[in-house]
């Protein structure tokens, strides 16, 4: 993008914030903002290079820890997460792993429901103040990497290439059974919903789910993360439940919201349709259901839930011989 577009795209972006006074949306944004509590980042002028990674996490004490060994394992260089009110022991899981890691930082998020636009738009905007370059907006369900290398390094990649928005490709994990610790597979078809990193600005917005962020600049590729859903049978109900929940909670609940409908679809099945779609996701057959990151066509055996990159993924999947 040459310099006058730059200027465009930054002009329309503060016109919109101007439009924006006074309504619904950016009052929404103030009451996330208020309803975040704890120990804020220092302000610091920026750090080119500098990865930060965001997330606002309910509930998700069995993948938790992993989420932040692994993203502090790729090399970002602070993790912001707010806990949204987690009743299953997050929370306390993160307060050990912030008093035991720097890089940590741990918000109080007080606000029911969804708004995970504005909540995300505020964690960003905490990241911009305080120096990062990058905001990774991440769920504890995710594992990202870079394509051949890590994180930070495809970022770095990106900046010297031009780019101020990097596309993330999706890819659903799957358990092979409600056992912990039994083997996990994954979809080599890539889910159709991708999200985004990107350089961070005073004026950033990020879309609830992260899928596509408001800011000045180009677009590339590049990054790549795994989801996990799904994790066991007992999992996939209470997420259901609380994930409707918190849309109902938002004014976001049905599939005409075009916010994670899925919740809305998946909360009128019965027992016997959830225990078919669990059967589904462990790798038996079709349930004639569908139901939110269904798997697409035959899965693949994953060697680790947390890889290095991307490459370490696919040295997985079926050759052409293999797949026929």
């Amino acid at each position: 993008m040459d310099a006058e577009g730059r200027l465009r795209q930054e002009a329309a972006l503060v016109r919109r914030r101007l439009r924006l006074r006074g309504t619904d949306e950016t009052l929404l944004r103030r009451r996330a903002a208020a309803a975040m509590t704890g120990t804020r980042p220092r302000p610091h002028r920026r750090v080119l290079g500098s990865v930060w990674l965001i997330a606002v996490v309910r509930d998700e004490a069995d993948v938790i820890e992993e989420f932040v060994t692994h993203h502090l394992g790729q090399g970002l260089d602070r993790l912001l997460v707010a806990d949204n009110g987690s009743q299953d022991g997050t929370d306390s899981m993160l307060e050990a792993l912030a008093r035991s890691d720097a890089r940590i930082t741990l918000l109080d998020d007080r606000l029911r429901g969804f708004h995970q636009g504005a909540k995300l738009t505020h964690l960003a905007h905490l990241a911009w103040r305080a120096g990062a370059d990058w905001v990774v907006p991440a769920d504890a369900d995710e594992r990202w990497v870079g394509a051949t290398d890590t994180v930070p390094a495809t970022l770095a990649d990106a900046r010297r290439q031009g780019l101020d928005i990097v596309t993330a490709h999706v890819h659903n994990a799957y358990p092979t059974s409600d056992v912990r610790d039994a083997p996990w597979t994954w979809d080599p078809h890539p889910h159709p919903i991708t999200k985004v990193a990107f350089r961070t600005h005073p004026f950033a917005e990020v879309a609830d789910g992260a899928h596509w962020v408001r800011r000045p600049g180009s677009r590339g590729d590049g990054l790549h993360f795994l989801h996990l859903p799904w994790r066991s049978r007992t999992q996939l109900a209470e997420k259901i439940r609380k994930g409707s929940a918190g849309l109902s909670a938002a004014g976001l609940g049905g599939p005409a919201s075009g916010v994670d409908g899925h919740w809305g679809e998946m909360t009128g099945l019965s027992s016997g349709e959830l225990d078919a779609v669990w059967a589904e996701i462990c790798g038996g057959p079709d349930a004639g259901l569908e139901f939110g990151y269904k798997p697409h066509g035959a899965l693949v055996p994953l060697a680790s839930t947390s890889p290095s990159t991307w490459n370490d993924v696919e040295a997985s999947a079926p050759g052409p011989e293999e797949a026929r």
